[in-house]
């Protein structure tokens, strides 16, 4: 409850905080505007607060501008929005361009351009290189194995 202010979002919010406490990448995606920006700062304190390391976020910027200048503007606003407590926040940034006709190739469900996917897949490809994969928590195995027949019988008839 104190880290999502309720119960009930606590319950719907459990399996993803577990998945990015345990992932080797986590790529988080926005848009470089205003409200995006600041829903991209937001969660990125918010996966330092939960332990995850900056060194396995990845930024994805969607509709990214093409120009260099506001590419690096951006880089640079977004390491000073997030930059806290001495740690980098992430690992680095991606950006993908605005793709006319993204919407009919989706609906169409045809392959979404290779310009698109490898920017991003060569980026998280790179990071899990760098990064050494996370190991399973030994605690986290699972249970035991049922065998058949282990249990016993639920009432007297069963037997």
């Amino acid at each position: 409850e104190p880290q999502t202010g309720s119960f009930d979002i606590e319950d719907r919010n459990l399996m993803a905080r577990t998945a990015m406490a345990r992932a080797d990448v986590v790529a988080v995606v926005a848009r470089p505007t205003l409200t995006g920006l600041h829903g991209l700062v937001d969660t990125m304190h918010g996966l330092g607060d939960h332990g995850v390391d900056g060194s396995r976020v990845l930024v994805v910027l969607n509709r990214a501008p093409r120009s260099p200048r506001a590419r690096a503007e951006l880089t640079r606003t977004l390491a000073d929005l997030a930059h806290r407590d001495g740690r980098p926040p992430h690992a680095g940034t991606v950006f993908v361009v605005e793709r006319r006709g993204l919407d009919l190739i989706h609906h169409d469900q045809a392959r979404i351009p290779t310009t698109l996917a490898d920017t991003v897949g060569r980026a998280v490809e790179q990071l899990l290189r760098r990064n050494e994969p996370r190991r399973p928590d030994p605690a986290d195995a699972g249970g035991v194995p049922v065998l058949p027949g282990s249990l016993g019988a639920a009432t007297a008839g069963d037997r």
